[in-house]
């Protein structure tokens, strides 16, 4: 379980990874840890809603 963890944690702050990987990484992580699905920004819609609403 925690090598799981240490793996998406490790992607998704891997920053030699362009952003679209690093993206994909920092949802699967927020997914895995129980995030509530419409808490987390999956896309650039998601980011302008966050942020200039």
């Amino acid at each position: 379980m925690y090598e799981r963890f240490n793996t998406l944690i490790n992607a998704a702050f891997d920053f030699n990874a362009n952003k679209a990987t690093l993206a994909a990484a920092s949802i699967l992580l927020a997914q895995e840890v129980g995030v509530e699905e419409y808490k987390i920004l999956k896309n650039e819609d998601d980011l302008e809603a966050f942020f200039l609403n």
